[in-house]
């Protein structure tokens, strides 16, 4: 049984194309997990670089 919305479904019952449209959802739910994953990783090391950056640029303001 699958759920989707608030009804079940006997997967066994379905069409081929209903079979293959499940499967491409659940394939893109994977992405999207990835992929904002992957988005948080990119705003931690901006972060990070940032920080890097500005403690340099300090010292340099601090030698002039």
């Amino acid at each position: 049984m699958i759920k989707i919305g608030d009804k079940e479904y006997d997967e066994n019952k379905l069409s081929e194309d209903a079979k293959r449209s499940i499967a491409q959802l659940q394939e893109i739910s994977k992405r999207k997990i990835k992929l904002t994953m992957n988005f948080q990783d990119q705003d931690v090391l901006q972060s990070h670089y940032n920080k890097i950056l500005l403690k340099e640029l300090s010292k340099n303001k601090k030698s002039n």
